[in-house]
């Protein structure tokens, strides 16, 4: 990460108070005797920070240094828990996108949380990796692991194509949850 990534991170990590339990944000009181500082004590010291964003994950939007941050919560959370931005993604175990607490959360590459993800919201079959193919008639399993496709064959039924795409992913460590 930047330095001035790294810079914001700790600045905000001072300006808010995190719950690991709950996994919930609150303002700090700010120092100050001036009219924004007083505006803002009043307004949102001691309340939750509840920003969200369009797909649903908690973010704090800060100035530091003349420069504005977009910082996603369960990122901050992740920081203020083990001292570092972390690397990878960070993944909800439970898929709730503000379930920020520490015991939901993981630091995982793209390839190992997206074996988290649930189903499409324009997935036909109700089942992850199983489409229909009309000009074979058939149903086709296939499955994703490490960045590439993987063609698990064509079945005559849906039950046998998902049998297989549920072995795959039982196989390569995918959660419960996937696909739910």
């Amino acid at each position: 990460m930047k330095k001035s990534n790294e810079i914001a991170y700790k600045k905000l990590s001072t300006m808010v108070s995190y719950n690991r339990d709950t996994g919930d944000f609150f303002w700090l009181e700010r120092a100050g005797a001036d009219r924004k500082t007083i505006v803002f004590n009043k307004r949102y010291a001691g309340k939750k920070c509840i920003s969200m964003d369009s797909k649903g994950y908690i973010f704090f939007c800060v100035k530091i240094e003349g420069k504005q941050f977009n910082i996603l919560a369960h990122r901050l959370a992740w920081f203020i828990a083990n001292g570092s931005i972390p690397d990878d993604e960070i993944d909800h175990l439970n898929g709730i996108r503000d379930d920020n607490r520490i015991s939901n959360l993981r630091c995982v590459s793209r390839s190992v949380n997206m074996r988290n993800a649930r189903m499409p919201s324009n997935n036909k079959s109700g089942f992850i990796g199983v489409s229909f193919v009309k000009q074979t008639g058939k149903w086709r399993a296939k499955a994703t692991g490490d960045g590439k496709r993987i063609h698990l064959g064509y079945f005559t039924s849906i039950d046998e194509a998902v049998a297989v795409v549920k072995a795959f992913r039982s196989a390569n460590d995918y959660t419960d949850r996937h696909g739910a």
